[in-house]
């Protein structure tokens, strides 16, 4: 699919923000709206794959994630939410990169938003967690537990 054509196919599908270009491997690269918390714009990546497309973010959220740690990998919590959202938005995650395949052109506005979708909620991670401490899961406890940081359920202070 070529850069117009997808751009085409995402302005009747979602809306004139979303701007399309060549990839730099044959791939079409997908600027949204959507922002990393650091301001800079959120990409989206379609690839051509045994006759389907497939959006993906080339392992893009993942690497800004581990930019915002001094430690080389994740925690175990750390991938046990990365493994919920990408579980309830039907996204896969496999060597460090969020995706969905596509098989039907009109569903590709779909695809690139649960994409999307999960690359913001990954990111969102580092605002979860004591970033760079190790072990450090105490807001993920509170998460897990259902309670807020004073430790009252549904109550937040």
């Amino acid at each position: 699919m070529t850069p117009a054509g997808t751009q085409r196919i995402l302005h009747e599908q979602l809306c004139s923000h979303f701007e399309c270009a060549p990839g730099l491997h044959g791939d079409v690269r997908v600027m949204t709206p959507l922002m990393y918390p650091d301001r800079d714009a959120l990409e989206v990546f379609l690839v051509e794959r045994d006759g389907d497309l497939v959006v993906t973010d080339h392992g893009d959220a993942i690497g800004w994630l581990r930019s915002r740690t001094v430690y080389d990998r994740l925690t175990p919590r750390q991938l046990d939410l990365i493994n919920n959202i990408c579980r309830s938005l039907g996204v896969t995650y496999e060597q460090g990169a969020l995706s969905v395949r596509c098989s039907d052109p009109q569903k590709l506005a779909e695809s690139v938003m649960l994409v999307a979708q999960a690359m913001v909620r990954l990111v969102d991670i580092s605002f979860t967690f004591d970033v760079g401490v190790p072990n450090a899961d105490r807001a993920g406890d509170h998460v897990s537990a259902g309670t807020d940081s004073v430790g009252e359920p549904g109550r937040l202070s």
